[in-house]
């Protein structure tokens, strides 16, 4: 069977929020509601009822809302664009690189079509979903900077943002995987899976939900249709965060389907992490209910415990819901083993039942055996409150970072200076004898804030959390410290900084027991760039070797592979062999659209690097288009200010120096230099060698006192930032040559 994407077929008015009192009244006849068989039954019933007009007119439109299966694509007619009157588009015609095959559904927000790609790159089925109601550039723009925090979504278990853009007449459309399969209650009812396989489908979208919370990213319409369960028993959760999108544009329609809807959202508040809780409850009791004779199975007293955890999730006060995915995902696994329940209230007999289902065993030996039993209870309780501790510091570091970005503030867009002190504060305040959790809560701020191009102070909380993690004498949390700084360094340009950051990471995961293969690969290939590119050659070129060809043998088509290509492509275009780099930099842009599509940072900066390596071989002008091709999309993502976009600049002024254009190439320069002025970058490595490219393209127009000033200031920061041996410092020894003689 295959699940199609759709959307309602028409949206319900709006109508004013419940006044507080009245929810609970409310969501209680909309539920009683729902479990009789038709729209005349529930009339019946509803007039049959004394209750107010308004309450009675508040239950009808949820019903009628619930009745078209409203998703969050919903919106009044009144909100849709102008151009809504006729078709823009139909099965056959083309939108950017998708060919529009048939068309899978309609509803209050527009048209979704079966599409495939007809770009040539590859092939690949998606989703195409028409929007309706975005109208202005605010809008659009808001819509497109949602768009691009969704797409890097990457989980094996979350059907992917890929694409998105504006149809010729300015209509915004979004690209998502195509996803074959069952819904998650169809697959239940169908191939009635055990409590075991029942649990672990339900746990894949509790991991999906965990991980996009790390992400900072809310789901806001967890229901069983939008999960599928394909062929391979995998349970993949679809339309993720697609209603952060909506919610942009205004509350007046409910974001969400009403019978899975959390009580603040039928409110018409915000949604934060506890309304995705609220969904994954109402999930979870959906699950049970299909289940019928799973639950008849189990005792009376297991049947309790999933409902108070299903009860739990779905309190009507977000405060006394699970804090966290990971608190309801720690709770089942309680559930799971036998162990007292966060969601039931711990009563000595309870947990007196508890432990000896877990230990029966023992119980009936002899005493001599039980003395032996106890000291191994002794292990296994010390080994449960260890892996509890670990369970509650992951709780504290996702509560945190929940608290700091989705809470506080869904548009994800915080200056730096606030986000530190505002961290600082939470650390010192809150966490500050919990040496472990800082660690942690450093590492996920020092590693929002080098994706946001604040480099320095992501530094400066990596660097203390390292400090921290050091003293505990952890080595997994300070080998991902340690890879984060080396990222950091690279990205400002200090290489001989980079790899020692770089191996010092590599050297601490080689050490673990056992090893983990993907994050020693990737590693390996991060020490070895880094410390090629600090002149250290001969040693990071093996390395760099080896992860390529393990990549390519244990985990072709992955992250870690394109990484390893494109370092290896970096290190061949400073050697100038350009012919080898552009082999294997379309190899990594290749494998780049496959896991990230086109519109990932990652996918436009190897799209840049070939540009730039294609104008080295002399194709001057089709090096430039491109380029300037990514600068426009860079500037669409992130505005007009960003450290990604100086790069661009200067790639682009290195591709116009390539074709001879070199006052092109000075301007593009300094247009790259200014930027990181104003984003506070002058005293990076990156910055100096930005100063470098510029004084070259100074020198073939004949300005040498204007390079000369500018490579002085690259000597005077290469004597101390720079290896002797490193090639950009080299370059700048012979420039300052030139310009002296």
């Amino acid at each position: 069977m295959k699940t199609k994407h759709t959307d309602p077929a028409q949206a319900s008015p709006p109508q004013a929020a419940p006044e507080p009192g009245h929810f609970a009244q409310i969501k209680a006849l909309f539920e009683e509601l729902c479990e009789l068989p038709d729209p005349a039954a529930q009339q019946a019933r509803l007039d049959a009822l004394d209750t107010s007009p308004d309450i009675k007119a508040q239950v009808l439109n949820l019903l009628a809302r619930d009745a078209v299966n409203t998703t969050r694509f919903a919106k009044p007619v009144a909100g849709m664009m102008a151009s809504a009157a006729g078709p823009e588009l139909r099965a056959g015609d083309s939108l950017g690189a998708w060919r529009l095959i048939s068309e899978l559904g309609r509803g209050g927000m527009g048209q979704v079509y079966l599409a495939e790609r007809n770009d040539g790159h590859y092939q690949q089925q998606a989703a195409v979903k028409l929007l309706r109601g975005f109208v202005g550039e605010t809008a659009l723009a808001q819509l497109a900077r949602e768009r691009q925090i969704l797409a890097g979504l990457q989980h094996p278990n979350i059907a992917r943002l890929i694409d998105g853009g504006t149809t010729p007449r300015g209509r915004p459309y979004l690209v998502l995987d195509y996803v074959e399969g069952r819904t998650i209650s169809d697959y239940v009812m169908r191939n009635k899976p055990g409590m075991r396989e029942l649990l672990a489908l339900f746990g894949m979208v509790c991991e999906a939900l965990a991980y996009a919370h790390r992400q900072l990213i809310l789901h806001c319409d967890i229901k069983p249709s939008n999960v599928l369960v394909g062929a391979d028993g995998r349970a993949m959760l679809l339309d993720f965060g697609v209603a952060q999108l909506q919610g942009k544009e205004g509350n007046e329609t409910l974001a969400a389907t009403p019978r899975y809807a959390s009580p603040e959202q039928l409110a018409g508040l915000p949604a934060s992490a506890a309304s995705d809780v609220f969904g994954l409850g109402r999930l979870l009791q959906e699950l049970l209910r299909c289940s019928p004779a799973l639950l008849m199975s189990l005792s009376q007293g297991r049947q309790q415990e999933l409902q108070a955890i299903a009860t739990k999730a779905c309190r009507e006060d977000p405060e006394q819901r699970y804090l966290s995915v990971s608190e309801l995902q720690a709770d089942l696994e309680r559930f799971k083993q036998h162990r007292p329940l966060q969601a039931l209230a711990p009563t000595r007999r309870y947990r007196c039942q508890k432990f000896l289902r877990r230990h029966w065993p023992a119980v009936g030996m002899a005493s001599a055996a039980l003395l032996l039993s106890s000291g191994f209870t002794w292990q296994v309780m010390e080994e449960r409150d260890r892996a509890e501790s670990a369970r509650s510091a992951a709780a504290q570091v996702s509560d945190f970072m929940l608290n700091m970005f989705i809470v506080n503030d869904p548009s994800f867009d915080v200056p730096a200076a606030k986000l530190l002190k505002d961290a600082q504060d939470q650390l010192e305040h809150g966490l500050g004898e919990q040496a472990e959790v800082q660690a942690q809560l450093y590492l996920s701020l020092g590693t929002v804030q080098k994706n946001r191009g604040e480099l320095k102070t992501a530094r400066e909380l990596l660097s203390r959390g390292a400090e921290i993690e050091r003293g505990l004498g952890g080595k997994k949390t300070l080998a991902a410290l340690q890879f984060q700084l080396g990222d950091t360094a690279n990205l400002s340009g200090d290489y001989p900084q980079a790899m020692q950051a770089a191996l010092e990471g590599l050297r601490l995961r080689l050490s673990m027991t056992p090893p983990i293969a993907a994050n020693v690969n990737a590693s390996k290939a991060q020490a070895g760039f880094l410390s090629a590119m600090a002149g250290q050659e001969a040693l990071g070129l093996p390395l760099l070797q080896e992860a390529l060809r393990q990549a390519e043998a244990e985990r072709p088509g992955s992250h870690a592979h394109a990484l390893a290509l494109s370092y290896l492509s970096t290190l061949r275009r400073e050697a100038a062999d350009y012919p080898a780099a552009a082999d294997l930099a379309r190899q990594a842009l290749e494998v780049r659209l496959k896991i990230d599509g086109p519109q990932h940072p990652r996918s436009i900066k190897m799209r840049e690097d070939l540009a730039l390596i294609q104008a080295l071989m002399g194709q001057g002008a089709q090096g430039v288009t491109e380029l300037q091709a990514c600068i426009r999309q860079r500037e669409e993502q992130s505005g007009k200010q960003h450290l990604n976009l100086a790069r661009s600049w200067d790639l682009l002024g290195q591709a116009h120096s390539a074709a001879g254009q070199f006052e092109a190439a000075v301007q593009a320069h300094e247009r790259a230099r200014q930027m990181r002025e104003k984003l506070g970058q002058q005293d990076s490595g990156i910055y100096h060698l930005g100063l470098l490219s510029l004084a070259q393209a100074q020198l073939k127009l004949g300005q040498k006192t204007a390079a000369r000033a500018q490579l002085q200031a690259v000597l005077d920061y290469g004597r101390q930032h720079f290896a002797p041996e490193q090639p950009s410092y080299k370059k700048a020894q012979q420039a300052m040559a030139l310009a002296d003689s």
